[in-house]
């Protein structure tokens, strides 16, 4: 008899009154009422009679006796399976597998992961699945436990040998924006952290950009992304990592080097004379200004007046200055040139200065 069955027994027998497991009550001669309780894969062997004998019912009546069973729960066995390794962020299912001699149980099991329980899963063909993308790295004993319900009695079972998340492996690669560029030109570096399949998430942590080996200040990643904007790039090539530092879910990575050319800054030399004319005579100045076109040039000038240099001046904010030497009355030729250094492209400019 299957839980909560209703049978529908016929006697052709009339017997004394007799029932296992059940009590008969309320007796006619037509019919009784039976109370009882039978197990779930068990059968039921039942025999009636009736109690009045001057009016015995005969073997050729019969008389039908309907029974509801009210079983004990069925046994349940619980099975528990997954992945014994993932990484973090992996997406993961566990899997509980209810089985039962009498049917397929129903009803909800909840997982514990480290012995934190879970949300209830509810069994579907007796299968209930929890899924995480989420476990912090580490090592955790995963158990499910069965509720049970009228029909099925509760179990419980055990992942076998538990589940061990690690790190998840990364990779990093690093771009630079402008290229080429030029000395002094805002460059800005972006580092770019994955992690690599069958992790799906997203690193966090900081990048440290490294510049021919000398390191720049720590920069948080942004959904993934660092980046870092200097206008320190040193003409020649440069040699450009980035170094992700890793985090408690992901390791470490470095990306390898990304070689760029950094020009020279280009500059431009004017003259000022002053005063121009003049007087013979007369105290004057020679200023040289050196321009580029995103920073200020360092280096020294030397100045030549009719042929004759002068000891080179060091640039202060772009401008070097002699007094004027006597000079005779007529006309008289003035060079400046600029004498850069590595980073800058020398420049020269030449004026005229009238004495009268």
């Amino acid at each position: 008899a299957k839980a909560g069955a209703v049978l529908q027994i016929l006697y052709t027998n009339i017997l004394p009154a007799t029932i296992l497991g059940a009590t008969v009550t309320n007796a006619t001669n037509t019919s009784y009422v039976i109370n009882g309780t039978i197990a779930a894969t068990g059968s039921a062997l039942l025999q009636a009679a009736h109690v009045d004998a001057t009016a015995a019912l005969s073997q050729s009546n019969r008389v039908t006796v309907s029974l509801t069973c009210n079983p004990a729960p069925a046994p349940t066995t619980l099975a528990v399976s997954g992945p014994s390794q993932s990484v973090f962020g992996q997406p993961v299912q566990f899997q509980a597998s209810a089985s039962s001699i009498g049917g397929t149980p129903t009803g909800d099991v909840v997982f514990s992961i480290g012995g934190v329980q879970q949300s209830p899963v509810a069994l579907t063909n007796g299968v209930a699945t929890l899924s995480r993308s989420d476990l912090p790295v580490g090592t955790y004993a995963v158990t499910a436990n069965y509720l049970g319900n009228a029909n099925f009695g509760g179990a419980s079972g055990t992942l076998a040998g538990g589940h061990g998340v690690a790190l998840a492996a990364t990779t990093t690669t690093v771009a630079l924006n402008p290229t080429p560029s030029a000395y002094g030109q805002s460059v800005t570096l972006t580092a770019q952290v994955s992690a690599t399949s069958p992790s799906v998430s997203t690193p966090t942590g900081t990048v440290v950009f490294s510049i021919d080996s000398v390191d720049q200040p720590a920069v948080a990643l942004q959904a993934g992304t660092a980046t870092f904007t200097t206008t320190a790039l040193a003409a020649g090539t440069r040699s450009i990592i980035a170094k992700y530092s890793g985090s408690s879910g992901h390791a470490a990575s470095v990306s390898s080097p990304a070689y760029r050319s950094v020009t020279p800054a280009a500059t431009t030399t004017t003259l000022s004379l002053s005063p121009n004319p003049s007087t013979f005579g007369q105290a004057g100045t020679i200023t040289a200004t050196v321009e580029a076109s995103q920073i200020t040039p360092v280096g020294t000038v030397v100045f030549t007046v009719d042929g004759v240099a002068y000891a080179p001046v060091s640039l202060v904010s772009g401008k070097a200055s002699i007094a004027m030497p006597p000079l005779g009355v007529g006309t008289h030729a003035v060079l400046a040139t600029y004498h850069p250094t590595s980073n800058f492209t020398g420049s020269n400019t030449s004026a005229s200065q009238q004495v009268d």
